[in-house]
């Protein structure tokens, strides 16, 4: 038998709870410092998710999507607010030239101006790299005006360099909400301050502008179009008017311009105007001047059918055209399909496409003129470098603008400045033809100046291809 003393006892067990009782201490104090630091890391990586969520790095304006939310919330309160978009102009060029940090630099003294100059209950938000928006709390158009003039007069100021007084400028689309419940959307708003912001983009200068009906409209119109073009299309709605071209000399018709007309089956015509311009802003011209040409081919098919002498046509062609890399086997295609022989038909090209990319056009006319086709350069005289293209394109055929012919009698100043186009047209071979002629005292000036051809309402309106042919080829 051994015998141990309680206090020996006592005091290992003492000693024991005390190491156990410090460690847990320890292990609470470092659980709590842990779970401190893990909610201190949770938090701000929320706030660093939130903030790339909601707001724009360089700028820390709103982005699109917290403003469509905050702006949303805001209408369903109150509707006196208008919607504001604004775009800053050139601002690839200020980033080209000054370098990225200059841009960023001036994005985030938009974003300053824009604080600064709203209200407590106004927000704005940075739509994208060069476009920011903001609601304004009134529906006064006067007030909008005033207010948004003084902000891009603001930004205008705006000293990008120290000592460079380069030129800052701004276009904006106003959207003001109306009393009509539907107009509440938020998304509707800015869809519409965006087609109001279009309708100044290209303006020198600080523009603003509102949306109206007369956009409405102009939206709804462009969407009927656009909804039915392609079945217009695939069911032949397009059809070729003929418009006579008249040897100025034997007053005869000598060739003739190929327009397309829009027929719906109900029988209405749609005037080019109302579609063309459309079709050259989404691309779908490219399909209809390739359907014209194929128009132009199959007429002229069923004339030499039908034992029908033929004139030379021109058709128009988009420049969008000419950049793709088949077009030349595209019409050289067509004319072979046909039978037919390409000096027949005259490529018509206009004078804007052909000044901004003289180059890629000049590379194709030698492979039209190699296939047999002439080729024309319309509208000749409504940009600001003309004599410049002439050089640069061998062109076989020169349509002058018929804005040489805005009044009645030929001025003095106009005469002068077409007669020594002609003569420099005529020392380069160029056949002239004149657009526009209305009245026998442009026709007899025309004709004593030495221009070859006319055409216009004083000799023809265009006609359909039937038509044609009778005062054509003498037929009934």
């Amino acid at each position: 038998m051994s015998v141990v003393p309680a206090d020996y006892i006592n005091q290992g067990y003492q000693q024991m709870m005390f190491v156990f009782i410090v460690t847990i201490l320890l292990l609470i104090v470092v659980f709590s410092f842990l779970l401190l630091y893990t909610n201190h890391i949770r938090h701000v990586s929320t706030q660093r998710i939130e903030h790339l969520a909601y707001y724009d790095d360089i700028t820390g304006a709103y982005n699109t999507h917290k403003f469509m939310e905050l702006a949303a919330a805001r209408l369903s309160e109150d509707k006196n607010y208008a919607l504001v978009l604004l775009d800053l102009h050139g601002f690839k060029f200020i980033n080209a030239s000054f370098g990225f940090s200059v841009g960023d630099r001036l994005l985030c003294g938009v974003s300053d101006i824009l604080s600064r100059a709203l209200g407590a209950d106004e927000i704005y938000y940075q739509r994208f790299a060069d476009q920011f928006g903001f609601l304004l709390h009134t529906q006064d158009e006067s007030v909008i005006r005033k207010r948004v003039t003084a902000i891009m007069d603001a930004i205008s100021a705006f000293e990008l360099v120290p000592g460079d007084s380069h030129p800052i400028h701004c276009y904006c689309g106003i959207k003001v909400n109306q009393s009509n419940s539907n107009e509440l959307n938020i998304g509707l708003m800015q869809d519409r301050a965006a087609a109001a912001l279009a309708q100044v983009k290209n303006l020198h200068g600080n523009h603003l502008a509102f949306y109206d009906h007369t956009l409405l409209e102009r939206a709804q119109h462009k969407n009927h179009i656009e909804q039915h073009m392609h079945a217009a299309l695939r069911n032949r709605e397009f059809i070729a008017y003929l418009q006579p071209k008249y040897d100025l000399h034997t007053e005869q018709i000598v060739s003739a311009e190929a327009l397309v007309r829009w027929q719906r089956p109900a029988g209405s015509l749609v005037p080019p105007g109302d579609f063309i311009p459309i079709f050259e802003q989404n691309g779908f011209i490219t399909q209809l001047d390739l359907y014209i040409f194929e128009e132009v081919c199959r007429t002229q098919r069923r004339w030499l059918d039908e034992g029908l002498p033929i004139v030379p046509l021109s058709v128009n062609q988009s420049r969008l055209l000419f950049y793709q890399k088949n077009y030349l086997e595209t019409v050289h295609g067509l004319v072979s399909k046909y039978n037919l022989d390409p000096k027949y038909i005259i490529i018509e090209v206009t004078e804007s496409p052909a000044t901004n990319k003289a180059e890629e056009i000049a590379s194709v006319i030698p492979g039209l003129h190699a296939l047999g086709f002439s080729v024309s350069m319309d509208d000749f005289g409504s940009g600001y470098s003309s004599l410049n293209v002439l050089r640069k394109l061998s062109i076989d055929e020169l349509k002058l603008d018929r804005d040489f012919l805005s009044s009645t009698e030929l001025e003095a100043r106009i005469r002068i400045i077409l007669r020594n186009i002609l003569e420099l047209a005529r020392e380069l071979h160029i056949t002239t033809v004149c657009e526009g002629v209305e009245t026998r005292i442009q026709a007899d000036q025309l004709r004593d100046m030495g221009c070859d051809i006319a055409q216009g309402y004083f000799f023809s309106r265009p006609i359909d291809i039937e038509s044609f042919t009778k005062p054509a080829f003498g037929t009934e």
